[in-house]
């Protein structure tokens, strides 16, 4: 199928990465830009990002072949449910990109059935926010999941895991609940970690635990700080996951805490062991 236009809901540091990878792999495309930070956008064509600013969201769409959601989580399921009451006749191909899939995908069920919508995620992106971060291969060799929808097309589907392979990413196919389930455990959980770090320090009521403050910690409750909007809206959207890998979590801290309290010096090397075998079987 030809692609002329892309429209980019959202060009901040994923959303400005796929522009560029677009232009730097399909530079025939057109590309345009949506942003509520009017600043933003018109920066980011200015620098070459994107080709025209879009108007209206239906003029937009009238003159474009995909549509790419790339704003937060919150942003995203907004535009979905004002794309259901719009009047759109064309045959468009949508996805998003957002880190949780279960309420995007249940919202992108209720439009019309000539949207191809497709939920996306590029397992990539720095903890930095911002297009002036953004670059054409942010995607490369970096797994991009796919997670279809009921309103997902044979033809839709085949044009994103080519386009994924074109920009550099390797497409893997998991339904929505998986996804989030997974994300909560290892990507939000580890993220979110930093409040109840915080909160118990807080709780102290003593500088003195802000003075003597060093690299560990300082290393896991900067977190906190990186893009708040887009996990605020993370640690809503995906709550029920993100709740069950906490009480899995607080299984193992029980148990750790059980081998400290035991006494017994094997025992507590054992669970130390056993978490390193773990990282080292997995991700080394």
């Amino acid at each position: 199928m030809e692609i002329k236009q892309i429209a980019i809901i959202g060009v901040g540091l994923l959303g400005g990465s796929l522009a560029l990878a677009v232009k730097s792999k399909l530079p025939d495309v057109r590309i345009v830009g949506l942003d509520t930070d009017a600043d933003r956008v018109k920066t980011v064509m200015d620098q070459g990002i994107i080709d025209e600013i879009g108007g209206s969201i239906e003029g937009t769409i009238a003159k474009s072949d995909v549509l790419i959601l790339a704003s937060p989580i919150a942003s995203i399921r907004q535009h979905l449910k004002l794309l259901s009451r719009l009047k759109i006749d064309k045959e468009l191909i949508l996805f998003d990109i957002g880190s949780s899939k279960r309420g995007i995908i249940q919202d992108m069920e209720s439009l019309p059935n000539n949207i191809c919508a497709i939920g996306g995620h590029p397992m990539t992106g720095p903890m930095t926010s911002g297009y002036t971060e953004a670059h054409p291969n942010m995607f490369k060799e970096k797994v991009f999941v796919i997670t279809p929808s009921k309103n997902s097309t044979a033809q839709g589907l085949l044009w994103l895991e080519n386009f994924v392979e074109l920009i550099g990413s390797r497409p893997v196919t998991v339904n929505a609940d998986k996804h989030d389930d997974i994300m909560a455990s290892i990507s939000h959980l580890p993220s979110l970690i930093s409040i109840p770090f915080l909160t118990m320090v807080d709780r102290k009521d003593d500088d003195l635990y802000w003075l003597l403050s060093a690299g560990g910690f300082k290393r896991i409750s900067s977190q906190i700080n990186d893009n708040p909007a887009m996990w605020k809206s993370i640690l809503y959207d995906n709550r029920k996951s993100i709740a069950s890998s906490l009480t899995d979590l607080n299984k193992e801290i029980t148990n750790l805490v059980s081998r400290l309290e035991s006494d017994d010096q094997k025992l507590i090397e054992d669970i130390f062991t056993t978490a390193q075998k773990a990282y080292l079987e997995g991700l080394e």
